[in-house]
C-alpha cells in the first residue's frame, strides 16, 4: 500500500476480516485508510464486495500452473512470478471480454483507457523501450530483472548486451 497510497491521501481498502490488515495499514503514517471488511465465509457471488478481486484470483489459480495451490511448477524466483503476473495482467484488462457469455468488451476498453479489444499482434506490434517511458524505483528494478528473491544470497541479474 506504500507504493499506492501516497502520504496524504486517502484511500478506501476492501478486505476479509484477516487480523494482519488493520496492523499493516497502522503502520502507514500520514495516509487516511478506510478499511470496510466482509467476512471470508460470505458466498463469492457477484453481489459480494470482494468479487472482483475473488474472481481475479480464480482466473489468475486457472490459468497459471505456478499459482495453484498445491503444485511442483512454482515460481522459483520472485521475478519469474512478477514476469507472468505482468502478462496476466495484459490479458486480462485489455484482451479478454469482462463477461464470456456476453462478449463484450474488455476493462480497458470499459473505463476509457483503450478503444477497442487488444489482440495478440496488437500487444506485440511494437517493442516498449524504457527509455521512453519514465520508469522509477520497483517497476524500473522489476523490468530489469532487479527482483530479488529472499532465500537467495546472490542476485544474479542478466544484462541484457544487445537488446537494449
Amino acid at each position: 500500500m506504500g507504493r499506492v497510497v501516497p502520504e496524504d491521501a486517502a484511500a478506501e481498502i476492501r478486505s476479509d476480516e484477516h487480523r494482519a490488515y488493520p496492523q499493516a495499514f497502522r503502520s502507514l503514517a500520514g495516509r487516511r485508510i478506510r478499511h470496510l471488511t466482509t467476512s471470508s465465509k460470505a458466498s463469492r457471488t457477484a453481489k459480494n464486495p470482494l468479487f472482483p478481486v475473488n474472481l481475479a484470483d480464480l482466473l489468475l489459480r486457472h490459468g497459471s500452473a505456478n499459482h495453484k495451490r498445491e503444485t511442483i511448477a512454482f515460481s522459483k524466483r520472485r521475478q519469474g512470478a512478477l514476469y507472468r503476473a505482468a502478462i496476466w495482467v495484459v490479458w486480462r484488462n485489455y484482451m479478454k471480454p469482462r463477461s464470456e457469455r456476453r462478449q463484450d468488451a474488455p476493462p480497458g476498453v470499459a473505463i476509457g483507457v483503450i478503444s477497442e479489444r487488444l489482440s495478440i499482434s496488437d500487444v506485440l506490434a511494437q517493442r516498449r523501450f524504457p527509455w521512453r517511458a519514465s520508469l522509477s524505483g520497483w517497476l524500473e528494478r522489476c523490468y530489469f530483472g532487479r527482483i530479488p528473491t529472499r532465500r537467495w544470497t546472490r542476485l544474479r541479474s542478466h544484462d541484457l548486451a544487445y537488446a537494449v
